[in-house]
């Protein structure tokens, strides 16, 4: 059976909870990111309904890979890499 927005919606939801109050920051900051690049990819999905989920994380990954290579700062090579594995499990959730 094949998978649809709506499966990636709830399955997003399901694992991604918000984040607590009382987390670290590390812990809240890396949940925070997790949630953006799902939102992100979940508007990439609505706003190009004919192109499968698969193709569009894909193409993300590929850019944020790129711009991860191309930056010189921990901090963000840190965020790049927490919304790579992101997109990485999500490409795993359609397989």
């Amino acid at each position: 059976m094949e998978k649809t927005l709506e499966d990636l919606i709830r399955h997003v939801y399901k694992k991604y909870s918000f984040p607590e109050i009382w987390w670290s920051k590390a812990h809240f900051e890396k949940r925070c990111t997790e949630i953006y690049v799902c939102e992100q990819v979940i508007l990439k999905c609505m706003d190009s309904p004919f192109i499968n989920p698969k193709d569009i994380i894909d193409d993300y990954q590929m850019i944020l890979i790129y711009c991860s290579r191309s930056s010189d700062r921990k901090e963000s090579i840190k965020k790049f890499n927490i919304m790579i594995s992101t997109l990485d499990e999500l490409r795993r959730f359609f397989e």
